[in-house]
């Protein structure tokens, strides 16, 4: 053996490492580009998230907005609503105290007046009886008095005989 084939040797184990090294660094290379493809694709994919939520949030905020202001005329109504009810409840109050006095009317109408008049009504139509009895004889004492004869016709119309 010669330092030739041995020096050619060692540089034929050298040339086969350094070349196993070189596909070793292409063949790592080629994952790490790999993964890095993975990275931007993944970079990609949050930056089309983020995108997508930004408009969400956005579209979120203007519709928060709206609801913010729908909730404040909800709430105006509401109290509107509220304000309407107390009034009606004030003025069911009011009517019942009104229905209460007219119920202590009629009673009072029932019990006293309505006895009253028909009492004053009895007298009234005694007297009337008394009248046409007091006509009816001056008609017979003097038949032809204009006066005599028309009060006993206005007590006729009134059903007095």
């Amino acid at each position: 053996m010669s330092f030739y084939d041995i020096s050619y040797k060692a540089l034929e184990q050298e040339r086969v490492r350094l070349n196993d090294k070189l596909n070793q660094i292409y063949e790592d290379a080629h994952q790490m580009e790999g993964k890095w493809r993975d990275a931007v694709k993944e970079r990609d994919q949050y930056k089309t998230e983020r995108d997508t939520l930004i408009r969400d949030i956005e579209a979120l905020r203007r519709k928060n907005k709206d609801l913010a202001h729908e909730n404040k005329a909800l709430r105006l109504q509401s109290n509107t609503y509220f304000d309407e009810w107390q009034n009606a409840l004030s003025e069911n109050e009011n009517l019942q105290s009104v229905i209460e006095q007219f119920k202590h009317d009629l009673q009072y109408i029932e019990w006293e007046v309505v006895p009253a008049l028909k009492k004053q009504n009895k007298q009234q139509v005694e007297l009337l009886k008394d009248f046409s009895k007091f006509i009816n004889y001056k008609l017979e004492v003097i038949p032809a008095n204009a006066t005599y004869k028309y009060y006993r016709s206005e007590l006729d119309k009134l059903g007095v005989k």
